[in-house]
């Protein structure tokens, strides 16, 4: 492997683990923020950190007029569904477990491709498989108590068809227009509609926002500006495969951020369902191996 393209692989997986323990400082702002105005401050302070990358890229242009061409409407349908998306993965985070969301969530990669035979996509076998293996994985993570999927992880599985039609949306648009134009303009649409829904229905307490400064920052400045440009910086020379199964392995560091940071734990059952859904999520990129065309992943 070449040293460019081990250094990539090195920054997909380094942006998989700040995804996979933001689930974390999700679990932990609950506990002081309203779901609605802790996703609006972090997309809001994300967004804001992704400007001096911005202008690292374009220095000369006039960002602004830019941004209100190929860029606008692509940004405002992308921020909706962002918006549906991260709403419903925070209040499913309300009762369960960082882990179990982690790998819920990562189920958008197996939704994907299920999704494109919408936009006359053949369906795949191995995509098939995947999908089944998952769903069982499903099952052995979430049954509890005689409830063969608890309302928190519906919410975060509703939010992982959300995340699938995120990513159709931004794969439709990437060759039309500017994706880092795009990317800001979703995430500044999906702060101001949370803290809208925030200002109209939620209470918080100003005291409560100093204890939820880290999840804060975490989530808006590692997770949004530093992970997306890891990413753009990985995409760039890592091979589809390899970006593929980088991705892949946010959920596994939900998994080890629960276990180390909120002692969460998981059953024997739920290990292996979430080892059957890590197994999912990679069998369905299989095909990468053998196709030129790189994984379109955007958060």
């Amino acid at each position: 492997m070449k040293r460019k393209e081990l250094l990539a692989c090195a920054a997909l997986l380094l942006a998989a683990a700040i995804w996979g323990f933001a689930f974390v400082a999700q679990r932990v702002a609950i506990n002081f923020l309203p779901s609605f105005f802790y996703n609006g401050v972090r997309f809001l302070l994300g967004g804001i950190s992704m400007l001096p990358l911005l202008l690292f890229y374009h220095p000369k242009q006039n960002i602004a007029k830019k941004m209100t061409r190929p860029a606008l409407l692509p940004g405002i349908l992308a921020g909706l569904i962002l918006f549906a998306a991260s709403s419903l993965q925070q209040i499913g985070l309300e009762h369960t477990s960082s882990g179990e969301a982690g790998f819920i969530t990562s189920l958008y990669i197996i939704l994907v491709p299920l999704f494109g035979i919408f936009w006359g996509h053949r369906l795949r076998f191995v995509t098939l498989l995947s999908a089944v293996i998952a769903v069982l994985g499903m099952f052995l993570l979430s049954a509890k108590g005689g409830t063969i999927l608890s309302p928190s992880n519906l919410f975060i599985l509703l939010g992982a068809f959300f995340w699938a039609a995120q990513i159709l949306i931004i794969d439709h648009y990437m060759q039309k227009t500017n994706m880092m134009h795009l990317a800001l303009i979703q995430y500044f649409v999906c702060a101001f509609l949370s803290l809208g829904i925030s200002l109209l229905f939620e209470r918080v307490n100003p005291y409560h926002i100093s204890g939820a400064m880290i999840p804060i920052l975490y989530g808006g400045i590692l997770s949004v500006g530093i992970a997306y440009t890891l990413q753009i910086l990985g995409q760039r020379y890592a091979q589809p495969a390899h970006s593929a199964v980088m991705m892949g392995m946010e959920s596994v560091f939900s998994a080890l951020g629960g276990f180390l940071i909120l002692g969460e734990n998981l059953s024997m059952k739920g290990y292996i369902g979430c080892a059957l859904m890590l197994m999912a999520i990679l069998t369905s990129q299989y095909s990468l191996f053998r196709r030129a065309k790189k994984p379109t992943n955007l958060r």
